[in-house]
């Protein structure tokens, strides 16, 4: 994970391992966590990825080269300096650079600072945020943000806790505290994303409830985004349960539609993307 500043930080940065499976051969001399998170048995090279940290001294250590990191530390100088270099895209298309995830607000500081670059040449700045963070975590991206893509899959705290492992309060509170920030700060818009996965979250109960909080909270805009099939590929990689049926494809236009007046019927603006 990379702090703020102009110098690299590259000890704890994330490393995403190309590997599909969670076992490889090796030898008796691979690293051993002291966390459990890897072992060696018979010559064969465990990894508990419940245990994981992502140090990426797994990838050092392992001689066969069957583990590769992804990813590169940069600065936040660097960030901009590479938006800078496409701004006249940017200009010509009405884009600009949008920080996503992982999840933005755990690298807060790095990204305020990216945010604050970016800002300052002119550039047009989102970010994309689940809000499952503290308002200290959140807030202080806000200052140079043009505009937030806010999550909310469930607004029971009960099912979202069933299907997330973790309330939702705190991201309902922060979505009312960004939405009172936006009448303090008319050039920040909020844009709620609903993920629509069959039987879970597109459901007209569980859609009522949001459309329902938001025209409460005062946010207006809404984006329904279809369901992807793919990232049952990625459970797998992970060697986790996914715990949808992995036949259930995209809602059909029609569904789509019949959402979209539903959402507009609470006196929203809403979109499909």
């Amino acid at each position: 994970q990379a702090g703020a500043g102009d110098s690299t930080h590259t000890d704890n940065f994330d490393v995403v391992l190309e590997h599909l499976v969670a076992r490889h051969r090796a030898d008796q001399r691979v690293a051993r966590r002291k966390n459990g998170s890897q072992s060696v048995a018979d010559g064969v090279h465990d990894r508990d990825l419940e245990r994981c940290v992502m140090c990426g001294e797994c990838v050092e250590s392992c001689r066969n080269g069957a583990l590769q990191p992804r990813g590169e530390g940069v600065t936040p100088a660097e960030i901009a300096g590479r938006a800078m270099r496409m701004k006249p895209f940017f200009e010509h298309t009405g884009g600009g650079v949008t920080l996503s995830g992982g999840e933005v607000t755990l690298q807060s500081e790095f990204a305020a600072e990216v945010l604050r670059r970016c800002h300052d040449d002119g550039i047009h700045t989102a970010i994309e945020t689940c809000g499952a963070c503290s308002w200290e975590r959140l807030e202080p991206l806000l200052t140079h943000t043009d505009l937030v893509l806010y999550d909310i899959k469930l607004a029971d705290d009960a099912r979202h806790s069933e299907w997330t492992g973790a309330s939702n309060r705190a991201i309902l509170d922060n979505a009312r505290r960004l939405a009172d920030y936006t009448r303090r700060d008319s050039g920040l818009e909020v844009q709620v994303r609903v993920p629509l996965v069959p039987g879970v979250t597109d459901t007209r109960e569980n859609l009522r409830a949001i459309f329902g909080f938001m025209r409460e909270a005062g946010i207006a805009s809404v984006a329904l985004l279809p369901y992807n099939p793919s990232a049952a590929a990625k459970y797998e990689w992970l060697d986790r349960e996914y715990g949808i049926d992995s036949q259930l494809g995209p809602q059909s236009p029609d569904d789509l539609a019949d959402l979209l007046s539903l959402a507009r019927g609470f006196g929203l603006e809403a979109m499909v993307g």
